[in-house]
């Protein structure tokens, strides 16, 4: 019990590219399916356990998490390159988070809704994360824009009763995104990573 509370207030540092890949696959899914189902659940209120048993809406809520998710990868791999590139030397390490990126979507089944897969999603930020790479520092509550709407557009709410909510959904992925931003500098050994991601 003393171990686990020691990591939950110091957890261990991340310094592999293996252990860096776990952190932000497992960050970007709490993220996501956290704001989609705690919004839906409060939106509905009383009604959310009928809801929550409806086969039409389970699979509408498993399509948002899974759109949310690969918007919220995205997002905080832009923000780990901001993180990691004054350690990669004199090379981008774009390309390598483009495939990081990949690896991930695909180390997953396919989602019933993306049968094809997800090459429009990866190739869009194949673009994005060397554009950003390019430019100056992601600022966390920009980048967590992008997630944020992606997500709202997915949400499995009536347009007519979540209307006035998109700002509710930026304000939460700018919250979470900002905090986690904080908490990648305090967790990620930087050089390492940076090195490991460059081998």
């Amino acid at each position: 019990m003393l171990r686990t509370l020691k990591e939950m207030l110091r957890p261990p540092r991340i310094d592999t590219a293996a252990a860096f890949r776990d952190f932000v696959t497992g960050e970007s899914a709490l993220i996501a399916q956290k704001t989609a189902t705690s919004y839906c659940r409060a939106k509905t209120l009383v009604f959310s356990h009928a809801l929550f048993a409806e086969t039409v809406f389970i699979e509408a809520l498993a399509r948002c998490r899974w759109e949310a998710f690969a918007a919220v990868l995205g997002d905080v791999l832009v923000i780990s390159e901001g993180l990691l590139r004054a350690h990669a030397a004199s090379r981008t390490l774009a390309p390598t988070l483009a495939d990081l990126f990949d690896a991930v979507l695909a180390g997953h089944q396919r989602p019933t809704h993306r049968p094809e897969g997800w090459r429009d999603v990866e190739c869009a930020f194949r673009q994005r994360i060397a554009e950003s790479a390019a430019g100056e520092m992601p600022d966390p509550v920009q980048v967590a824009l992008r997630s944020a709407r992606r997500l709202y557009e997915e949400l499995p709410i009536h347009t007519n009763y979540r209307a006035i909510d998109e700002g509710v959904i930026e304000a939460s992925i700018t919250f979470q995104m900002v905090a986690l931003s904080d908490k990648m500098r305090r967790c990620i050994d930087a050089p390492a990573v940076a090195r490991a991601l460059g081998e």
